[in-house]
């Protein structure tokens, strides 16, 4: 990392940063969690199961 950028300063460059709506909801308390990823500009939405495969879903979208 550059020495003068900042921690938790995006790099430049569109694919660098991602930002997402996540709601969280289950229709009665016996019911399992959903769990809804939603872009905030609507062009991508998800819908998972569990937590597994959300953050599945969201390693395939970074290169850590």
């Amino acid at each position: 990392m550059d020495k003068d950028q900042k921690i938790g300063a995006p790099k430049e460059g569109p694919t660098n940063r991602h930002v997402y709506l996540l709601k969280m909801w289950r229709e009665d308390e016996n019911a399992p969690w959903l769990i809804m990823l939603q872009s905030v500009d609507g062009k991508i939405r998800k819908t998972f199961t569990n937590m597994e495969s959300l953050t599945s879903y969201l390693d395939s979208r970074i290169d850590i």
